[in-house]
């Protein structure tokens, strides 16, 4: 197990693409320089030994760049990647003891399963020390001869050499782990798509490496298969008890595969925090919407003594809990989350606000709603309600929300003022 830490993580490129205005081209200046484009700014971020972190963001934010600068398949601009007590800034993919994932997968067509497994492994095994007995020069060149003159040999006569009979070891012991041993002899082309990811997780675990490195591995699989693989890899993760680092724009699979969750946007990390922290506790508006499905209703309001007026008809009292908080923002505007799921039904005098049944989503296990305020059309929310109470399209209910879950947002900065989870 091996703790990952990487320091003032920086990733820039110049824009060799930037557009010019007809002056500047015109007169050109010796200071003319292409402007630079921050893929990646201060980055920090620290995986303890054995742990299943996740990195979960829009598409465009980073995640991958991340994921390949630690590979070493991209070359840092600025900063520091350690691997337990060594820095690995400068040492070439092959030496850094990590294995990737990727999100094709990255199968040889024309290998078969066993021989993908066992590649990387060849290339790795056979400058290793070997046995006293086994590495005397006159050992090698009776082993290397033996090799050669087995090989058209049906399998079982081939002879192995030491090397080769470590290499079996291991990819058995990874096929076993994965449930592909009946798979060995097959071409990729002759796998279904769930089958091959576990032929390219096989791949890196044969390796037996400090880190794990996945780059959306389940993008490609059905929903019912993506499912099953997600729970697959954790409990394979927690069997081998192997740092990880897995990359998804998928919330669900960040909420129910990572030990902690790094929420990226821009190229940067806006919150570190266990899964549940995270959907009780967002730090701003963005992580907020990004956590959660369907994502958090924002409303502007204004706050005015102890309330909070959504409109000129409709107000929510809130709890005295908040008030300390609120007090800067007395006779200003400021953003409202709420949920789906912490709205309720009511009935009209103790509802906050009517509203009407835009859309219906019946799930079976629940339903989603859409609706819109009575008297404001472009106030529009996203409601859960239990699966027994029955509306349709056009119906008008009346809502209420439960006050001790709310989330109060800076209406321009969008941080967080206070959520119901906060201490």
């Amino acid at each position: 197990m091996t703790k990952v830490i990487l320091k003032k993580i920086y990733k820039s490129f110049p824009d060799l693409h930037q557009k010019k205005s007809p002056i500047e081209d015109l007169n050109p200046t010796s200071s003319d320089q292409p402007s630079i484009t921050h893929i990646l700014r201060s980055i920090d971020l620290t995986i303890e030994d054995g742990e299943f972190m996740v990195l979960v963001g829009p598409s465009g934010c980073g995640k991958s760049t991340l994921l390949r600068l630690l590979a070493g398949l991209e070359t840092l601009t600025a900063g520091e990647i350690w691997l337990g007590d060594h820095l690995i800034n400068n040492l070439p993919p092959k030496k850094r003891d990590i294995a990737m994932v990727f999100q094709n997968y990255a199968l040889y067509p024309h290998l078969n399963v066993y021989d993908n497994l066992a590649f990387g492994l060849r290339r790795m095994i056979k400058d290793e020390i070997l046995p006293s007995e086994n590495n005397h020069i006159f050992n090698r060149i009776i082993q290397k001869i033996l090799t050669t003159i087995t090989r058209p040999f049906p399998k079982k006569l081939r002879y192995l050499s030491f090397q080769e009979k470590r290499i079996r070891e291991k990819v058995y012991k990874s096929a076993q782990l994965l449930q592909i041993e009946s798979l060995l002899n097959r071409l990729p082309k002759e796998l279904s798509g769930g089958q091959k990811q576990r032929v390219a997780l096989g791949r890196a675990i044969s390796r037996d490496p400090q880190v794990f490195l996945m780059d959306e591995p389940l993008s490609n699989l059905d929903a019912k298969l993506r499912a099953d693989t997600r729970s697959q890899i954790v409990q394979l993760q927690k069997k081998l008890n192997t740092t990880t680092l897995y990359v998804t724009h998928d919330q669900t699979e960040a909420m129910t595969m990572g030990d902690r969750i790094a929420v990226m946007d821009q190229g940067q990390i806006l919150q570190i925090a266990p899964p549940l922290e995270i959907y009780h506790n967002p730090v701003n508006r963005f992580v907020a919407q990004f956590i959660g499905s369907p994502p958090m209703n924002f409303l502007e309001v204004i706050v005015e003594g102890k309330f909070l007026i959504i409109d000129a008809y409709f107000k929510i009292e809130i709890n005295n809990e908040y008030l300390e908080k609120l007090n800067p923002y007395q006779g200003q505007s400021i953003l409202l989350g709420i949920r789906p799921e912490h709205f309720n039904l009511n009935d009209r005098e103790n509802s906050h606000f009517p509203v009407i049944v835009d859309v219906v989503e019946a799930l079976g296990n629940e339903t989603y709603l859409s609706v819109y305020l009575k008297d404001n059309f472009e106030l529009k929310l996203k409601v859960r309600i239990p699966p027994e109470f029955f509306v349709k399209i056009g119906d008008l209910i009346n809502l209420s929300v439960q006050i001790d879950k709310i989330h109060l947002f800076d209406l321009y900065t969008e941080k967080r003022i206070y959520s119901h989870a906060q201490n």
